[in-house]
């Protein structure tokens, strides 16, 4: 498991050596034998959690790029709201199920923040 001395991945499930391509600028580890993958040298991973981290990512990225809080203070209010500590809450370490719950704490993160300006606003 993990990365062997020659830096790629080891398969989580089967211990194999993950087969790691350069395509496009992406770097990309594949266990064929388990249909496991990931980039960038993330944990290896499958499909079904890649789905739910890219929704997850939809979910949350607007928190800092249209809702007024920097990309550190949006992870920094989602580990709060999920109940992570900072530094294991990225959206690419996540679980299947932990990436999953990211809509609903998004919301409850936007209708924390709705009321605090609304409060704001009546001062």
């Amino acid at each position: 498991m993990g990365v062997n001395p020659e830096g790629h991945q080891n398969c989580p499930r089967c211990g194999q050596r993950a087969v790691r391509t350069y395509s496009m600028g992406k770097v990309r580890d594949d266990c064929k034998d388990c249909q496991l993958h990931s980039y960038y040298g993330m944990p290896l991973v499958d499909q079904a959690t890649h789905d739910a981290r890219i929704e997850a990512h939809q979910a949350f990225d607007p928190l800092w790029q249209f809702h007024g809080l920097a990309r550190n203070e949006a992870y920094k209010a989602l580990s709060v709201e999920i109940g992570l500590p900072l530094c294991d809450c990225h959206i690419g370490y996540m679980t299947k199920e932990e990436a999953l719950s990211v809509r609903g704490h998004v919301a409850n993160i936007l209708h924390d923040l709705n009321r605090k300006k609304k409060q704001e606003r009546r001062r």
